[in-house]
């Protein structure tokens, strides 16, 4: 179950709210990704990919089951600009893309999860799991803590990349 929204959709008088259904890459991608963290192989593991494939959409509603179904699972975001990760207000960035996915669930399907107790600003907190979501960003992320799975968006575009230790 998912909900997403897409913006360009009111130009063509339709809502913006739409399900959120994968495309079957998308899901191999997915499934990819769970292998390899299950694995214990999510070491450094890398996604090249085009534009407006859904990738940052499918990660966050991936890290957002996650935090609903996995106790204490400690998951990271990383891009090189804080309002990349998170912006309250902003659509666009990451962890805005988690609240989204949680809020349009069914109540039941939240786990207890409730936006205003369960957010910061670069973190969003699972109550039931003890999970947590934690952003950052800059060219120093990654470093210290630890993390059961960390995703690096648009890593093309960090200045330097290869100094990150994720």
């Amino acid at each position: 179950w998912g909900m997403t929204e897409d913006p360009r959709l009111i130009a063509q008088g339709l809502p913006s709210e739409i399900p959120f259904l994968l495309y079957p890459k998308q899901e191999e991608w997915i499934n990819w990704q769970i292998d390899h963290w299950k694995k214990g192989e999510q070491r450094r593991i890398f996604t090249v990919k085009s534009r407006d494939v859904g990738a940052s959409e499918a990660e966050m509603a991936l890290y957002g089951s996650l935090g609903l179904f996995y106790r204490k699972i400690n998951l990271g975001i990383g891009s090189r600009k804080r309002e990349y990760v998170d912006s309250l207000d902003q659509p666009d960035s990451l962890l805005y893309k988690v609240r989204r996915f949680l809020q349009y669930l069914p109540a039941e399907f939240r786990q207890g999860w409730k936006e205003k107790t369960c957010t910061k600003l670069m973190q969003v907190r699972f109550p039931r799991s003890k999970a947590i979501i934690t952003g950052e960003a800059g060219d120093g992320f990654g470093r210290g803590g630890r993390k059961s799975i960390y995703g690096v968006d648009e890593a093309g575009f960090i200045e330097r990349a290869k100094a990150l230790e994720f």
